[in-house]
Formats: structure tokens, C-alpha cells, sequence
């Protein structure tokens, strides 16, 4: 459960990293 969690925050980085470059 801790590794999903972890593997989910550091996807919503990359998407809001994604994203700010993309901007």
C-alpha cells in the first residue's frame, strides 16, 4: 500500500511537471 501511494505521488509530479513545462 505505502509503495502505491508513493508510486502515485511521484506519477502526480511528473504530470504536474508535465504540465508546467508544456506551459
Amino acid at each position: 500500500q505505502n509503495g502505491f501511494n508513493g508510486s502515485y505521488c511521484w506519477n502526480t509530479q511528473m504530470r504536474q511537471l508535465r504540465t508546467s513545462q508544456a506551459l
